[in-house]
């Protein structure tokens, strides 16, 4: 529900008012606090309050109107009751007060001529709705789910416990609710059957304290599982001999972090569980470097079958995420490679293939993800999601013209991509966009600087990029 709050009319909202009573529609949303679904935490005698069934339009309306008092409210925070008990002096009319309650968004007004200012504001809202919904107004798309919104996060992995805090809080804050994670299986289980979840556990309570769930990415390759050859030094990660290995890591993933896992019975106090709802099996495994050189779909389809039945053992309702596939020269091309993937049966367990669709503008962006989604539909996939693992711009650093933008030009992207994604989701079946990544990183040991370690919204010494305040607006009001 939300509650609207009172502030001087505007010119368009009695007009519309007029024309709804010329149309004889009912007027019948006002209702006291005394008759409302949820009492206000605001003492009686503060005026009226007018309650609204919840909807885009309804929130709209109510953060302009608190934008009248100089009041940036995100709609999530209006629908969480986080300003609740705020109070604002206005400069007119006077002795107006501003608050809301925990249902959405409420105003409390003095009990005189403003208790009627109240009254009327929030009738003319009310009416100005029903006229919306009485013409055929095109139906409000469903809200943006907080797993909508992502981020990787590899730098604040290795921080200390005061930085894996102090990030998580930023990273809710600017409007996140999801990290990507790598769960590298070479460290998590450096010997069958040995696991150390040390790591991953201070990560992931970290982020369930900030309000942050975790999706992990499980890869890697430990000598006692490896397919490498002996003596082969490739900078390269190769798949498991067997996949019924990466199976069984995934399974003890899954019963430490899914529903019930025992991270959270250890860990009931204090910490509100976050379980895994999804886990991603490999990462860009059409590449040669992630691949053992020599990417194969039909080996990787193996691999997600074997590893999604065992995680179903554990957790039956978990989500299964392919690796992200990138539509790079450097390996197999997207388009091809998803096809031989669902030919041998990849698709029979997933419920989303994932995808890495960098390019240079929106557009292209925009064009990869529709082609991913027509690729599925193609071969019988039209059920099957979308995640966007991984996108990008880079911001200095050695140029690379489709990968790097100036900083005014990442600024704008950024936003504009998660505002394109929010209006085509349902469209596409995209179930979340996760950006790469939260700060630039330092150059791998032996490796040159590129693109792909500069792309973040911080720099590397922790400086907001001019990408982040408009960010923070789009990620906190999306709908």
């Amino acid at each position: 529900m939300t509650w609207i709050p009172s502030a001087p009319m505007m010119t368009i909202r009695p007009l519309a008012a007029a024309a709804v009573l010329a149309a004889g529609l009912p007027l019948t949303a006002l209702t006291a606090p005394a008759a409302a679904q949820e009492t206000p935490a605001i003492p009686r005698n503060d005026g009226m309050y007018a309650l609204f069934p919840a909807s885009p339009e309804a929130e709209k309306i109510a953060t302009e109107l608190y934008a009248t008092y100089g009041i940036d409210v995100p709609v999530e925070a209006l629908r969480q009751g986080a300003f609740r008990d705020a109070k604002v002096v206005a400069a007119a009319p006077p002795r107006e007060r501003v608050a809301s309650a925990r249902a959405g968004v409420g105003v409390a007004a003095g009990a005189t001529k403003i208790g009627l200012l109240a009254a009327l504001t929030a009738l003319i809202v009310a009416v100005a709705l029903a006229v919306m919904a009485t013409v055929g107004a095109a139906p409000a798309r469903a809200a943006v789910p907080n797993e909508f919104k992502g981020v990787v996060a590899e730098d604040v992995y290795i921080g200390s416990d005061q930085y894996q805090a102090e990030q998580f809080k930023k990273i809710h804050d600017l409007g996140f609710r999801v990290v990507r994670q790598s769960f590298r299986w070479n460290e998590l289980e450096p010997a069958r059957g040995i696991y150390d979840f040390s790591a991953t556990d201070r990560y992931v309570l970290a982020a369930a304290k900030a309000g942050v769930r975790v999706q992990p990415v499980l890869f890697g390759e430990p000598a006692w599982a490896s397919s490498r050859p002996t003596g082969n030094t490739l900078r390269a990660t190769f798949p498991p001999t067997n996949p019924a290995d990466f199976g069984a890591f995934a399974a003890a993933v899954a019963r430490r972090y899914g529903p019930g896992g025992s991270l959270w019975a250890e860990n009931r106090k204090g910490v509100v569980a976050y379980p895994f709802g999804t886990y991603q099996l490999w990462n860009e495994p059409n590449l040669p470097i992630y691949w053992g050189m020599k990417p194969n779909a039909r080996s990787y389809a193996a691999l997600v079958k074997a590893t999604a039945t065992a995680i179903k053992q554990v957790h039956p309702k978990g989500k299964i995420v392919t690796g992200g596939i990138p539509d790079s020269r450097l390996g197999i091309r997207a388009k091809p490679y998803l096809r031989a993937f669902l030919k041998a049966g990849g698709g029979a367990q997933i419920g989303a293939v994932a995808i890495h669709p960098y390019a240079r503008t929106l557009k292209e962006v925009l064009e990869l993800t529709h082609q991913a989604r027509e690729t599925l539909d193609s071969v019988g996939g039209k059920k099957t999601g979308l995640v966007i693992t991984e996108i990008g711009w880079a911001v200095g650093g050695p140029r690379t013209p489709a990968r790097t933008v100036k900083a005014k030009e990442q600024a704008a992207l950024v936003p504009a991509m998660y505002k394109a994604f929010a209006k085509e989701r349902v469209a596409l079946n995209l179930r979340a966009v996760m950006y790469f990544a939260w700060r630039d990183s330092p150059t791998y040991p032996g490796r040159s600087d590129f693109w792909g370690l500069r792309t973040g919204l911080f720099t590397i010494n922790g400086t907001a990029k001019p990408v982040v305040a408009p960010l923070t607006k789009t990620l906190n009001t999306l709908s």
